[in-house]
């Protein structure tokens, strides 16, 4: 914002005929003003640095709050859980393992034995047999006529052939390629296939339109592969004649075969062959249904890889559906665990599954603690007692044996390394609003004026700057009475446990030091005391830091509160940042609104001020003017004469 004479001046033509400087006769005479308004201009430059210092502060106590005076914080002093850290030991082994949580207690007790939980599952190997592949076309057959008889040239369009062109194809890659004219038939493929080791079978269906609906076999009987390739015409792949994928085709399955290829691959025995139609027009109709989820699949162009991704992440059904490639087995499993979680089963009778219900089991452990033996169970492999929790991995017998002996005992460190921490956050927030409550005002640097600050390079202007904010919130009271509460908490005991923090170990910095200023109210942490109260009374150190007054009513006990420390501060913390955002910073924000204002109201008086005055000296140049002008018309006049 303009503060300054110069910058509302305009362009004007003056002295001409005077010589006077009338922008330095202005200034002079609107100095009073111009001196009110740079003086308002520093007011309010150092009310906008007490935000800017306010801001900071209000952010950085509430950041300690939420991170330590919270539950939720990531590294809260006021969780059950920074006080209550155990470290087990148990027996080497593989069957269970354990851990101890926030509410446990020491102790020590042996494992006799473990059962893990399973889960319902149901698993079917697929015994392939032949190398086989699957086709079906819809055609035209004349009536009487035996589709073995039917000719190449009959079927050109249907195979893909320009006129005069013959039929030709590849077995498994072999030399010379199979050929065949117009007047070849089925049967002359079938013949030719038959003497490559391959058997082409077809069956026949009615179809619409008047076509037949005819399904083919090839079946190379046990070797590993066959492959078939077209090289005239298109007897194979998309769109092919026998309505077979061009290519390799194995005897075993995979996941990226499609549901029906997968099911005909699988059906080896003449049982299986002739259960196969029912169960793939069951599948298509009626799908699969797992733990009460009906899921449908078109089995012509779902994978087995699509059709297992869909049951796997399915959340209702729960299970999981798997091939194996290795085991050359397929497999479901109830995702849960338990005797009452059972897993029900229906329509994947075409992969060896039937249809069934079929139960877990629970986990079992049986433990001797102080002389007693008792045996839990649960339906899952993680079990909680007395705040141990067990992992059963695998099943244990101690045989008679003493078993696996475990212990939980206290872990202090954490809570030791927690406190330090805090007291470093403490720390540094404490030497920041010291910093700002005892600095010193230097007088000597107020706020630059813009006309000042041009006068200046940036480095010099930068110094300034720096010295001009000293003492910005010199003995300010909302950070005094934050400093004085909370140097006080230190000495108020518990009511309850009868202990400080004192007596926990915390203490503050001496009187005596030289940065006694910035450091007067900062904790020391005596690590070893803290560590002993941990070991020997936990209890008592976690109520005198965290205690939660309930009651409502004031302790009566001298110097105590039934609130722990912890709690004290985290209110005086909340009282602050009350203090800070509902009255400091909103009155500051506030005055510099008002500060604003008072100076737009300044620069368009003192702007109106000067405007006469440059008005007065115009009109007495427009005079002065005029007599010169007079002077020289008597001057010619008496020179003629």
């Amino acid at each position: 914002m303009a503060n300054s004479i110069d910058s509302l001046t305009s362009n004007r033509l003056t002295s001409l005929y005077s010589g006077l400087d009338t922008d330095a006769l202005v200034k002079n005479a609107v100095a009073t003003d111009q001196a009110k308004i740079d003086k308002m201009f520093q007011a309010k430059e150092k009310a906008t640095w007490r935000l800017e210092a306010y801001n900071e502060i209000y952010k950085e106590a509430n950041a300690m709050r939420s991170d330590y005076l919270s539950v939720l914080g990531s590294n809260s002093m006021t969780s059950a859980s920074t006080y209550n850290v155990f470290k087990t030991t148990l027996a080497e082994n593989d069957a269970v393992s354990i851990t101890a949580g926030a509410s446990a207690l020491p102790t020590s007790f042996n494992i006799l034995s473990t059962t893990a939980a399973t889960a319902g599952s149901a698993n079917a190997r697929a015994v392939t047999g032949n190398t086989r592949a699957w086709g079906q076309n819809a055609i035209t057959v004349p009536e009487g006529t035996n589709l073995m008889d039917m000719k190449v040239e009959d079927l050109r369009e249907a195979f893909g052939l320009a006129e005069g062109e013959d039929l030709e194809f590849a077995v498994n890659g072999e030399t010379p390629t199979l050929k065949f004219d117009g007047e070849a038939t089925l049967g002359d493929i079938q013949s030719a296939l038959a003497e490559k080791g391959i058997s082409l079978t077809a069956s026949t269906n009615p179809g619409e339109d008047g076509k037949t609906n005819v399904s083919f076999t090839f079946d190379a009987g046990n070797t590993n592969k066959m492959t078939l390739t077209n090289v005239t015409g298109k007897a194979f792949g998309d769109g092919g004649f026998f309505g077979v994928s061009e290519g390799a085709h194995t005897a075993e399955i995979t996941r990226d075969d499609t549901i029906l290829d997968a099911m005909r691959k699988r059906a080896v025995t003449p049982e299986q062959i002739g259960a196969l139609d029912a169960q793939i027009a069951a599948f298509t109709a009626d799908g699969v249904t797992l733990n009460g989820k009906n899921f449908t699949f078109d089995p012509e162009k779902t994978t087995l890889r699509s059709m297992m991704n869909t049951i796997n992440t399915d959340t209702d059904a729960d299970v999981t559906f798997n091939f194996s490639e290795l085991s050359n087995s397929f497999s479901v499993t109830n995702n849960k665990t338990g005797a009452a979680n059972a897993l029900e089963v229906e329509g994947l009778e075409a992969f060896g599954l039937s249809d069934a219900t079929i139960s877990g089991t629970d986990a079992s452990m049986t433990v001797m603690a102080n002389g007693v033996q008792s045996t839990v169970s649960s339906d899952s492999n993680t079990i909680t007692k007395d705040g141990i929790t067990f992992e059963i991995k695998g099943n244990y017998d101690a045989a008679g044996g003493a078993g696996l002996a475990a212990t939980v005992a206290r872990d202090t460190q954490p809570t030791v390394d927690a406190m330090k921490k805090f007291v470093e956050s403490y720390n540094s927030l404490i030497e920041k609003l010291n910093k700002y409550y005892t600095e010193d005002v230097n007088s000597k640097y107020p706020p630059l004026t813009d006309e000042q600050r041009e006068e200046l390079s940036e480095d010099e202007a930068k110094k300034w700057d720096e010295k001009a904010k000293s003492g910005i919130l010199h003995n300010d009271s909302a950070i005094g009475n934050l400093l004085t509460s909370l140097r006080s908490q230190l000495l108020v005991k518990n009511e309850e446990t009868g202990l400080s923090m004192m007596d926990l170990g915390i203490s503050t910095t001496s009187w005596s030091a030289d940065d006694w200023k910035t450091s007067q109210g900062k904790l020391v942490l005596d690590e070893k005391k803290l560590e002993s109260m941990l070991q020997a009374d936990p209890m008592a150190v976690q109520k005198t830091m965290n205690a939660v007054d309930t009651t409502g009513v004031a302790s009566t006990v001298p110097n105590a509160s039934k609130d722990g420390f912890f709690t004290r501060v985290s209110n005086i913390m909340k009282d602050f940042s009350s203090t800070m955002r509902g009255s400091v910073i909103s009155d500051t924000t506030k005055k510099i609104s008002d500060y604003t204002d008072d100076m737009d109201e300044l620069l368009s008086k003192l702007y109106d001020k000067q405007e006469s005055y440059y008005l007065k000296y115009a009109q007495m140049e427009k005079l002065l003017s005029q007599l010169q002008s007079q002077s020289e018309w008597l001057g010619s006049q008496m020179s003629i004469a």
